[in-house]
């Protein structure tokens, strides 16, 4: 058994605390499950837009294919513990700038929109 497998082994309640399923749905009728242990959004007005922001449909162009399709990413499962990962920093023409304006976040936060999003696709 390698050490990694070891690991995870011995770690493996608190890595199921963590673990969450997103799911990825293109209008052409495909889908992928990808795991995620935190969830890294950008700075945008307050949290809940920041979420909402992060989890928006988003116009694609296969140029191999010359196709265009939407794509909306969604929460399949959630984890027993979310973890947000506020993404302060933005890349701008080989520049990093961070933005340090206020950030407020309500105590609850609005997870229908981001679960009824496969119905939207």
């Amino acid at each position: 058994m390698g050490k990694l497998a070891e690991w995870l082994g011995a770690h493996s309640k608190a890595i199921e605390l963590f673990r969450g399923q997103f799911r990825n749905v293109t209008s052409e009728g495909g889908s992928a499950d990808d795991v995620f242990f935190q969830i890294q959004v950008p700075v945008r007005g307050n949290i809940q837009e920041s979420l909402n922001s992060y989890f928006e449909a988003e116009d694609c162009h296969n140029e191999d294919m010359g196709t265009k399709f939407t794509r909306k990413l969604s929460i399949s499962k959630f984890p027993a513990m979310l973890v947000l990962h506020i993404n302060r920093f933005e890349n701008e023409w080989k520049q990093t700038r961070k933005n340090s304006d206020r950030f407020p976040f309500d105590e609850y936060l609005k997870f229908s929109s981001i679960q009824n999003a496969l119905r939207e696709v």
